[in-house]
């Protein structure tokens, strides 16, 4: 496509460079849980049932648990797998102020360039979001879905996040946040549509059948909710999964409850709330940049106050998303975490976290040195799965004082998990970068460099059908040694490993797509 470029590669090694490694990092994390899914799918509909049998019922949960994260909730509550497109969102707001703030401080004056760059990359990334999941590669205009895919919401988010950091002051930035997540709020609980139909004899989700039962009035319910009935309404026809019947009447399907009209207010909070951690950062590095060579001291000071308001402002936000979730149903300020529909509790948890994995990140690869990291990762992986033990072995009434924290966070056994993989990171990490050999900062960097290629790949080519071309042999030999149930799992595992190497290649040239 034209529009989308090959740029030459910017260095990351320099602490003080443009580009800081922590934000390729964290962008290579979210693309690599993403090929995470259908790994740790394939383990867990595979191999893993047997690994299990006949252990504790402790490590029975620990694993099923596991493997749940990698698995979207049905309707209410939060899992791993459902971090990967907040975090996306996060980051495209993350990268504003470091593209755009010399128009804002006036040094580059080409705002009509500046402007057909931002709606050149909205407009590209609402085609890809096409071509991966709005059917637009059927070259069929009947089955093209309009707005139905992670890169549009990500297009929505930038787009509106641009316009509020070059035009509105900070304090303004904040209060549009705060007022976007009201709003959406608001609309969800004051406003009703329809409900005094009559709905016998309708058995097809149509118009009339979704209007004539009720929509909002404070309902998050699947089919009832007011975002639901937005996006009905505006997409039509071009609903993911939507059909015409032989009365001329669009069809919906009630298994499809993901929202993207009254949604795309939230998806804007959730790009400025990246655009918060970016700005933190980018003058972070503006005031380094103004200290002596000479005073490490002030300059390591600086990274670490950085690195401590992301870790503040991340709990901060983390906890109000869930004691916002907490509030019970029917009261005033009921509005549970539901990724489908993108509601304020969700933007406020996904933000929170995704705001503690910047400050990790920025910690782990910005900051410390690969040893210090290591033990940094190491110290605070045994916490959590110190604390995850400790409150999963605890008697259940020494938790009385705790009863919303128990509540809100049902699973102490997800501190365990939490505490597992920073440990696999710092056993990763410190050893290999050390040795100058590729590590985690390598691995995770190739995939942000090239984030959006990365997710084009996954999704347009079927990589585990190349891979088998090639492997399909090892099918014979596992089921000789009764490992057929890990065949599918290899497989998996290779092509997530074959999309590295092709990023890995550009990534050694040079070579990024830049939307």
């Amino acid at each position: 496509m034209s529009s989308a470029t090959i740029a030459p590669a910017i260095p990351v090694k320099n602490p003080v460079s443009e580009r800081l490694v922590s934000l390729d990092a964290l962008r290579g994390f979210d693309i690599f849980l993403l090929l995470m899914l259908g790994i740790v799918g394939k383990f867990a509909s595979g191999p893993m049932p047997g690994l299990i049998e006949g252990k504790s019922e402790a490590c029975v949960q620990f694993w099923q648990r596991f493997a749940s994260h990698f698995e979207h909730v049905g309707w209410e509550g939060f899992t791993l797998c459902d971090l990967a497109m907040p975090l996306f969102v996060f980051m495209a707001g993350a990268a504003i102020p470091f593209s755009l703030s010399r128009y804002v401080r006036g040094e580059d004056k080409r705002w009509g360039r500046l402007w057909l760059r931002i709606i050149r990359r909205v407009v590209v990334l609402w085609i890809f979001g096409m071509a991966v999941q709005g059917q637009l590669l059927t070259l069929q205009p009947e089955k093209f879905r309009l707005f139905s895919n992670t890169l549009q919401s990500i297009a929505v988010g930038y787009f509106f996040s641009c316009l509020a950091y070059l035009y509105l002051p900070k304090w303004a930035r904040f209060v549009a946040f705060v007022v976007l997540l009201l709003a959406f709020w608001a609309c969800m609980k004051f406003i009703t549509v329809g409900g005094s139909g009559e709905t016998e004899g309708l058995t097809e989700w149509t118009m009339n059948w979704i209007t004539a039962r009720g929509c909002g009035g404070g309902s998050y319910a699947e089919g009832t909710n007011l975002a639901y009935w937005v996006d009905c309404q505006v997409l039509g026809r071009t609903m993911d999964y939507a059909s015409v019947n032989d009365a001329g009447e669009v069809v919906f399907r009630d298994f499809y409850q993901y929202t993207w009209i009254l949604s795309s207010l939230t998806f804007v909070a959730t790009a400025l709330s990246g655009m918060f951690g970016g700005e933190l950062l980018y003058s972070t590095r503006e005031k380094i940049k103004s200290l002596s060579s000479k005073d490490s001291k002030g300059r390591r000071l600086a990274r670490w106050q950085a690195c401590a308001l992301l870790v503040v402002s991340g709990g901060l936000c983390f906890l109000f998303g869930l004691f916002w979730n907490a509030a019970p149903e029917g009261s005033f300020v009921y509005c549970p975490i539901i990724k489908h529909i993108w509601t304020p509790s969700m933007v406020l948890y996904s933000s929170g976290v995704s705001l503690l994995l910047l400050g990790l990140c920025y910690a782990v690869f910005d900051i410390l040195r690969p040893w210090q990291a290591g033990i940094l990762l190491a110290v605070l992986g045994a916490i959590f799965f110190l604390l995850g033990i400790l409150w999963y072995r605890a008697p259940e009434d020494s938790l009385a004082y705790l009863s919303v924290l128990a509540r809100i966070w049902q699973y102490p056994l997800a501190l365990c998990e939490l505490g597992a993989w920073l440990l696999l990171a710092a056993l990763f990490y410190a050893p290999l970068a050390s040795f100058k050999l590729p590590s985690l900062k390598t691995f995770l960097v190739v995939f942000g460099t090239n984030a959006i290629a990365a997710y084009m790949l996954s999704h347009i080519f079927n990589f585990k059908q190349i891979v088998e071309s090639v492997l399909y042999g090892c099918e014979f030999w596992l089921d000789k040694f009764k490992l057929g149930a890990w065949y599918s799992f290899l497989l998996e595992v290779a092509a997530a490993a074959l999309i590295w190497a092709i990023l890995h290649s550009f990534w050694k040239r040079g070579k990024f797509l830049r939307v």
